[in-house]
């Protein structure tokens, strides 16, 4: 558990280090956040219901980015 939350911390709770990210690959963030998703969903990860409410955010909102793109 402490690896997968660990990753998320750093990759996509820190804004700094989400916000380079971002920028630099939205696709690397919304893999990142889709697949702590799967590890939670496939019940590799016991993770907190704010913790993956967050995720959960990210995740839609980098969707919310190709969609843009589509136009």
């Amino acid at each position: 558990d402490w690896e997968y939350q660990a990753a998320a911390e750093h990759f996509l709770f820190n804004d700094e280090n989400r916000e380079w990210i971002e920028e630099n690959n939205p696709y690397a963030l919304h893999s990142i956040a889709g697949r702590l998703l799967e590890a939670y969903e496939r019940g590799f990860w016991q993770a907190h219901d704010e913790t993956i409410q967050r995720l959960q955010e990210i995740y839609l909102k980098s969707e919310a980015f190709f969609e843009r793109m589509e136009i």
